[in-house]
């Protein structure tokens, strides 16, 4: 089920990136990304009400680690920003969406490995040095 749901992710988040490059044309990064984080807020909401509705989902407030919630809403909001910004730039899709999802990558596999102790196999070690070979090359003019 988890092959699914990435690839489904991955799908969504490419059709997201077209469109957000496409907007880059006429939209200043900044009202993009508020656009969005209302249009996110707005979904979310009716998707928690209705599992919370239909008793599929419980939320136990007191339960949840605000810290990391918070942590994770800020740099999120950073990326995103920063990510409208670089298709003002310029940048076709092709590459600078593929530059920020390898080096999106890249980090979450570091920070797994040094923090949360998660251990990579020689494979997805050599995966990871391919894709930093990657995202050198697409780098180069």
């Amino acid at each position: 089920m988890w092959i699914f749901l990435a690839l489904a992710s991955a799908f969504f988040s490419g059709l997201y990136n077209f469109f957000a490059k496409i907007s880059m044309d006429s939209i200043h990064p900044i009202i993009v990304f508020m656009f969005l984080t209302w249009i996110s807020l707005f979904i979310g909401f009716v998707y928690m009400f209705f599992l919370i509705k239909t008793k599929k989902l419980e939320v136990k407030w007191y339960d949840i680690k605000y810290n990391y919630l918070i942590w994770a809403w800020l740099f999120s909001s950073i990326g995103e920003i920063l990510y409208f910004y670089m298709f003002k730039e310029n940048i076709g899709l092709s590459i600078g969406s593929a530059l920020v999802i390898w080096w999106t990558m890249i980090v979450a596999a570091f920070l797994g490995m040094f923090f949360l102790k998660e251990k990579l196999s020689i494979y997805q070690m050599f995966g990871i040095i391919f894709a930093l070979f990657g995202v050198f090359l697409l780098s180069l003019n």
